[in-house]
């Protein structure tokens, strides 16, 4: 979140084999979650626009977010 008053977050590492229903799921558990796009970056690789009803939801979920796994055997986590 680079702006300080943006209620969306970006989301990045995310695995090659997602399907949004998946991504959907995560965040409609995240406290304030209003909906969430996921898109495929110019080399192909999955990215994910997260909005939240203020910052402070967002901020919230950022922190939850980060780091998390989809599945153990990728690699990295999210990197929100």
């Amino acid at each position: 979140m680079s702006d300080a008053s943006t209620t969306t977050l970006f989301l990045a590492d995310l695995p090659r084999d997602l399907r949004e229903a998946d991504m959907i799921a995560l965040c409609q558990q995240l406290e304030g979650y209003t909906t969430c796009r996921l898109r495929s970056d110019r080399n192909e690789n999955f990215v994910g626009f997260v909005e939240f009803a203020s910052k402070e939801f967002a901020e919230r979920a950022m922190e939850r977010l980060q780091g998390y796994k989809f599945d153990p055997m990728h690699s990295r986590g999210i990197a929100a």
